[in-house]
């Protein structure tokens, strides 16, 4: 992780406000907190860099491709891997760099059983996962229910007749109204 992480994360983000969420996001106390609790239990915090591990297929090497849409990523040798499958492997192709050699040796072996049918399964189940999620997520954001129940008349307080237009001036209707009423027009 670099001095300015968060101003490597916002170089090519075109949205303003995503860009300043980013900046603000405490990242160096995300990270000192993580291996802060990752120390408390005896292991060690290994970063290793996002960069390109969901567009190299995992077992080949080679660049994907996305004909198949934005999540689901077509192997020049001909198999499928979802994104998330393909980034959470080539990161762990990367620790091994960091790892201490007995730990590296573990983990380049289990990564080498994995083949291209274990990839489209991994990849085949995180879509239904995915697929699950979404269905149950609404498909417009639900408005809150009013606070008078069914069947009861709504109450206006005393005094807010009207209150959701703006004061008019005087002689232009309601500013005659409101000035009777004790209400300072500027």
């Amino acid at each position: 992780m670099g001095v300015r992480p968060q101003e490597e994360l916002v170089e090519k983000k075109k949205n303003a406000e995503l860009r300043h969420r980013i900046k603000q996001m405490p990242m160096k106390a995300v990270v000192d907190k993580t291996a802060g609790k990752a120390a408390e239990r005896g292991l060690r915090l290994v970063l290793v860099s996002s960069y390109r591990n969901s567009k190299i297929c995992p077992v080949h090497g080679e660049e994907l491709s996305f004909p198949l849409g934005p999540r689901l990523g077509l192997c020049p040798r001909g198999h499928r891997v979802h994104r998330d499958v393909a980034s959470v492997l080539n990161m762990l192709w990367k620790a091994t760099e960091k790892l201490e050699k007995r730990y590296a040796e573990a983990v380049k072996r289990a990564l080498s059983a994995v083949d291209e049918r274990t990839l489209e399964e991994w990849s085949a189940q995180v879509l239904e996962a995915e697929r699950a999620v979404r269905a149950e997520w609404p498909a417009v954001l639900a408005r809150a229910s009013p606070m008078t129940p069914p069947g009861e008349e709504t109450v206006t307080p005393a005094g807010t007749e009207g209150a959701d237009e703006p004061p008019q001036a005087e002689g232009r209707g309601r500013g005659q109204k409101l000035k009777k009423a004790g209400v300072e027009l500027w």
